[in-house]
């Protein structure tokens, strides 16, 4: 009589544990939502520069002959990643000129360790504006694999 109870019980833990981690939100999984937490001796906060922003990536495909260009049949296409696309609906004025903004996007392994970062600076931003990165830092010409690439993080600074 106890087993139906738990089994009940524990279905409905795995439900409420699925929408908890987004299952049920994957079109938005691209968005971000910026926090940032209270930090010195003061009470101030630091102000992030937008409460949320979206990265896409640019991908492109190239053929790869798998080391044996006299054997044709186990050619395939790969794909690279090229860049990002840095995306907000908030404006970002123009700061001082004592420093310019900056867009920063990392691809991370399936450890979470970054194995490409490319960064783009700006002066001021418009918000829908796209801010291409064209170029990235990497450890390989594998770290561009889209294979390879298990998350994206970005960090966003505000021109100051």
């Amino acid at each position: 009589m106890l087993q139906p109870i738990i089994v009940v019980v524990l279905l409905g833990i795995v439900i409420v544990s699925f929408t908890g981690i987004g299952v049920t939100q994957a079109d938005s999984w691209n968005n971000f939502d910026v926090w940032v937490q209270q930090y010195g001796w003061t009470e101030a906060d630091i102000v992030p520069p937008v409460s949320n922003f979206s990265i896409e990536l640019i991908q492109e495909t190239a053929p790869n002959d798998n080391d044996t260009p006299t054997n044709p049949a186990d050619d395939f296409d790969e794909t690279f990643v090229k860049g990002c696309i840095f995306s907000s609906t908030e404006n970002m004025p123009e700061g001082t000129g004592l420093s310019p903004g900056k867009v920063i996007c990392k691809l991370l392994n399936e450890n979470g360790d970054a194995i490409a970062e490319g960064r783009e600076f700006f002066f001021s931003y418009t918000a829908n504006d796209p801010i291409n990165i064209l170029s990235f830092d990497r450890i390989s010409v594998e770290s561009l694999k889209l294979d390879n690439i298990f998350d994206v993080t970005a960090v966003v600074e505000a021109p100051i």
